[in-house]
């Protein structure tokens, strides 16, 4: 967000208070963009970027009910598919929800025992920049968070009460019949959309009690190739446990031409007498090779 001199604590404090009060069924997107500006002038924080890697990986998990065939089906919801608002869309605006880890999308989707996912894992392949928000010790401490806030996540340089505000209201659970409640994060989203610089939002996973990250991308960081995808895993989930998912592998796919998904099988790996297996995780991916390295006398 480009730097203006600040507004005065007066005005600012009005805006909160005009925010705070708003019937947000009924209110109006402009009103709260008007307000929205009166207290994000002069407000002075830091982007957060992920640099490219094969290792920088981020996750989407789709619960659906059959073997996706098109690549259409475990991306970022088409316009007209979105109804509501989200925490960080507009009713038809399609954004793409990602997390960057492995366990955190089964919690962003709520899955449950003998769900079957679709399992998209994406790399950054250029720099991805994004406004963190959401990280303060009041956010962690609601979520019951077993982690201190991430230092580089929260370089604040100036109004902490703006930083403070915008958090309560960007890292509020709310559920589906009332995604109106999502007026005020959505509207500050687009704001970081517009931005110069900037890709999307980073905020923490409050669907795993802030031990995690999840972010909120521009869909154009597909089609300009800031992220690109790796591969496709088909999963059932075998356990729910606490804040742990347990889940079995079904079918693999790196394979995707034209929009379409070719799946294979996951092929067991035999040993003969005198080889070697080689087991390696990456992303808690697990991959076992068979190496003809002998065993030494």
């Amino acid at each position: 967000m480009d730097i203006y001199s600040p507004n005065s604590p007066s005005t600012v404090a009005a805006a909160i208070a005009a925010l705070r009060g708003l019937d947000l069924r009924t209110a109006n997107i402009d009103e709260i963009k008007k307000q929205l500006g009166l207290i994000s002038r002069g407000w002075v924080t830091t982007g957060y970027t992920f640099h490219p890697s094969p290792d920088s990986l981020l996750t989407r998990a789709r619960i659906c009910e059959k073997l996706p065939e098109h690549l259409s089906e475990i991306g970022a919801p088409s316009p007209e598919m979105v109804s509501t608002f989200g925490r960080a869309n507009f009713p038809g605006q399609s954004i793409f929800y990602a997390s960057a880890g492995r366990q955190m999308p089964f919690f962003e989707v709520a899955a449950r025992t003998g769900d079957k996912i679709a399992l998209s894992v994406w790399e950054i392949a250029k720099p991805l920049t994004l406004l963190p928000i959401g990280y303060t010790p009041e956010v962690f401490e609601q979520s019951s968070s077993s982690r201190e806030v991430p230092f580089q996540l929260a370089s604040i340089l100036s109004m902490p009460y703006v930083h403070r505000f915008l958090s309560e209201h960007f890292c509020r659970v709310i559920n589906n019949r009332n995604s109106h409640e999502y007026k005020i994060s959505a509207t500050f989203a687009q704001m970081a959309y517009q931005s110069t610089g900037l890709h999307g939002v980073l905020y923490p996973s409050l669907a795993m009690r802030a031990n995690g990250d999840n972010m909120a991308l521009r869909r154009d960081v597909i089609s300009n190739g800031t992220i690109k995808l790796r591969w496709l895993e088909w999963v059932e989930i075998t356990e729910c446990h606490d804040m742990r998912y347990s889940i079995k592998t079904l079918l693999h796919s790196e394979r995707f031409e034209h929009g379409r998904i070719y799946w294979d099988e996951i092929q067991p790996v035999s040993l003969q007498p005198g080889e070697k297996m080689r087991i390696s995780v990456k992303n808690g991916r697990y991959r076992f090779e068979r190496t003809d390295e002998l065993p030494r006398n």
